[in-house]
């Protein structure tokens, strides 16, 4: 398997200039009815589990994350390898960078984006830019925030454009039920109510 250098890099400067007792790890298994991912199905209706593993320092990151897919072909599951820095330039204020490189099982190549987020208290920001410029299309730009006011649960709301203009809305109703244990339910602006699991998800993830 072929990694990216600059992937590559990101574990060098996290392994390489920090203690091992500054290091930190968490890892997350989750179950969803579907795997939604910028406003698309993954896994054809299905439900989808996935896990993933990210260790941190001083503002680097670095994970491997994997869903099955079903795509109607020979491709089963994903697996991406992801890496980048986030900093904190005031209380309200974070911006960050990094990359991102998908992966699959069978039928399609690699791909990698780089990206770039900001946020502004409850509004977050994000931009990721295929790395093979053919795949401009894919391009992929979003904003969400989370609606103030609401202590039940969480309520977020996004927008996502692709590079050909595609764009899509949705709304994510999310709840912690324990420190470990959290439940959200995904619900796309397209959703019918005779058909309301074709456009929508619910899941729930362990993080330990």
């Amino acid at each position: 398997m072929k990694i990216s250098t600059k992937l590559v890099v990101l574990f060098g400067l996290l392994f390489g200039s920090v203690s091992a007792n500054a290091v930190e790890m968490s890892t997350t298994i989750g179950l969803g009815s579907d795997y939604f991912w910028r406003g698309v199905s993954q896994n054809s209706g299905n439900p989808a589990l996935s896990g993933g593993t990210e260790i941190s320092q001083g503002g680097f990151y670095v994970g491997v994350w994997g869903s099955q897919v079903d795509f109607g072909d020979d491709a089963s599951y994903e697996y991406d390898l992801y890496g980048g820095y986030g900093v904190s330039l005031t209380e309200e204020i974070s911006v960050g960078v990094g990359m991102v490189r998908y992966m699959y099982d069978h039928s399609y190549d690699a791909a990698e984006e780089v990206f770039v987020t900001g946020s502004y208290r409850s509004l977050d920001v994000e931009y990721y830019r295929n790395r093979d410029r053919s795949l401009s299309d894919l391009d992929y730009f979003s904003v969400s925030t989370v609606l103030p006011g609401i202590s039940v649960v969480d309520v977020s709301v996004q927008y996502g454009q692709f590079g050909d203009g595609t764009d899509h809305k949705g709304v994510t109703l999310s709840k912690s039920l324990t420190d470990k244990v959290d439940v959200s339910l995904l619900v796309r602006s397209t959703v019918r109510s005779d058909q309301f699991w074709d456009d929508a998800a619910v899941s729930i993830s362990y993080t330990f």
